[in-house]
């Protein structure tokens, strides 16, 4: 892999441009609540990322994939595509695309398992709320954080795969690309 795409509103892209990197800012357990982050098995992931946030990310043609998951990827011109999901209220309006060359340290997750697809396929039914469903969400959430692996290990097996930078990334070898939506 050689380069992920990022996205990001325009108020952070302003951030952004003013620090002149994409820095880390997503926490790796952001799916655990703050009644989950007490228990066992938080205390087990949380030992093992030690704080570290991330730049997140989808591989650069991965997008039928996700909108064939139930993820809406909204397409725009040429490469630039919105990410958008329930939870997310702010419209992404601008897309990253970041190398990657060092590949040290970096994640991959398969995020089909929080998909509404993947509810369906798990009960038989479409809930509009799917995901968040108590009987599905934190079943699922241990089965999206277990299938992290490191980009080296990866085999190109994820049917959504979604990229984890742990590093942040000079402006200037970034290519951006502004969403008229």
């Amino acid at each position: 892999m050689k380069e992920i795409l990022h996205f990001t509103t325009m108020r952070n892209w302003e951030k952004i441009a003013k620090s002149g990197f994409v820095e880390p800012r997503s926490d790796p357990l952001w799916c655990f609540n703050f009644e989950e982050r007490k228990s066992d098995t938080y205390r087990k992931y949380d030992e093992k990322y030690n704080g570290q946030l991330f730049i997140v990310g989808i591989p650069p043609g991965s997008y039928d994939a996700w909108v064939d998951w139930g993820l809406n990827l909204v397409h725009h011109a040429q490469d630039s595509i919105v990410l958008s999901e329930p939870w997310n209220y702010t419209k992404p309006q601008v897309s990253l695309k970041i190398p990657v060359s060092d590949l040290k340290n970096i994640l991959v997750r398969e995020h089909r398992h929080l998909s509404k697809i993947e509810y369906e396929k798990v009960y038989g039914d479409v809930n509009p709320i799917g995901f968040q469903d108590s009987r599905f969400y934190p079943r699922q959430k241990i089965k999206y954080i277990d299938s992290t692996v490191y980009l080296n290990e990866y085999g190109g097996n994820y049917d959504v795969p979604e990229i984890w930078l742990p590093y942040k990334v000079p402006l200037s070898i970034v290519t951006v690309n502004f969403s008229d939506k």
